[in-house]
């Protein structure tokens, strides 16, 4: 409170009024550009996960120098990933993934087993990530992993679990010794990451076996990996989409095929189609292409004439449609399609969609990249 002498005049108010709001636009302006700089680092970091996923590396190294990168990056105080032993039925420490966790300890860690009762309450049994900020006073912590956090003095932990078409191999847990230190963004990173270690994770249980069949599937997931490869260096979107749709014809042995990238934002039951690669997309979208959309899975035509479908192309007999889906948006559609009826099976089916989930992270994070380009240049 001022005396009657020394209040300021109104000259003195419009000053400071002036000085407050070019310092809210500059303080604006600081923030903004953090934010950019963590979410470049964010996007660099899925980047290099996914890079080292693909890889010529074994499993050990891949979950090790993950984990680094995560812990790192979120700056946690440990981490670790737990993999799951279907033989032997139990969840347990990978020890060659820990960070920031002491030999004695990661030694004298429990295991989990599959037939106790708390089991489907974890993550890897929910398949459902986790996220607290309070660990000391959350109830929702299961005694085996309360252990786990007295023995760290963990305060904020995320875990999330390691799926791959919808089975459940583990969990992979970062945690500090900070109150809250961790975001609800942050866990949605790391689930990103989790995906990516899953992947590799059923690349090296499948590189294990050695019958016919799943040497062949090894085959196609290292073209998926040479794939992932070159998605992970390219930032040319057209070039991306170039790339998703060679390799989807090449693997499919298909005669011809399509990928659309939908405008950023579009309403889901009508996306306007930003680019198209490959065959010649009529204006609008299919009866088929929706259904693909509507129902967030595989479209699959066994014959165009016998279902009473219109074709892409006059000549074209079977084919499979596929969303791109990241984080529950679709960015768009990718299509193969043959000459021949009912030309495609569910191992050719199976291997697109990992084909997509692998397009749907490098357009993401691309996409991501051109917008926070485009806002720091404002």
């Amino acid at each position: 409170v001022c005396s009657s002498d020394l209040m300021f005049n109104q000259e003195e108010i419009r000053f400071l009024n002036i000085v407050a709001s070019q310092a809210a636009a500059i303080i604006e302006n600081v923030l903004l550009v953090q934010q950019a700089r963590a979410r470049a680092l964010r996007a660099d970091s899925l980047r290099r996960i996914a890079s080292l996923s693909a890889s010529s590396a074994t499993l050990e190294e891949i979950l090790k120098y993950s984990m680094q990168e995560i812990a790192r990056l979120f700056q946690a105080d440990m981490g670790a990933i737990f993999l799951l032993d279907e033989a032997r039925g139990v969840l347990s420490l990978k020890r060659e993934s820990t960070y920031g966790v002491s030999e004695e300890i990661s030694n004298t860690f429990m295991q989990i087993f599959v037939d106790d009762p708390n089991y489907r309450f974890s993550v890897s049994g929910s398949k459902k990530p986790f996220l607290s900020g309070r660990l000391s006073t959350d109830r929702r912590v299961l005694p085996a992993y309360r252990d786990l956090n007295n023995a760290l003095g963990m305060e904020s932990a995320i875990v999330a679990p390691l799926v791959v078409r919808e089975r459940s191999v583990g969990e992979l847990m970062i945690g500090s010794s900070k109150v809250n230190q961790f975001n609800p963004f942050d866990l949605q990173i790391v689930s990103t990451a989790a995906g990516q270690i899953a992947s590799a994770i059923e690349s090296a249980e499948l590189l294990s076996q050695t019958d016919d069949t799943l040497r062949k599937r090894v085959d196609n997931l290292s073209a998926i990996a040479r794939v992932n490869k070159e998605l992970g260096v390219s930032l040319d979107l057209n070039h991306l989409l170039q790339v998703i749709h060679g390799e989807a014809v090449r693997l499919a042995h298909a005669d011809s095929g399509n990928v659309l990238l939908f405008k950023a934002n579009s309403d889901s039951s009508n996306p306007q189609v930003q680019l198209s690669v490959g065959q010649e997309h009529h204006p609008g979208l299919s009866s088929a292409e929706r259904t693909a959309i509507k129902d967030n899975a595989p479209f699959i035509v066994s014959d165009f004439i016998q279902d009473g479908i219109y074709p892409p192309y006059e000549g074209a007999r079977s084919g499979i449609i596929l969303p791109i889906v990241h984080h529950s948006q679709v960015l768009g559609l990718m299509s193969v399609y043959s000459n021949r009826a009912k030309f495609f099976s569910a191992d050719t089916d199976e291997l697109l969609q990992k084909l997509a989930v692998q397009a749907s992270i490098a357009i993401s994070n691309k996409q991501s990249y051109l917008a926070e380009k485009q806002h720091s240049e404002l």
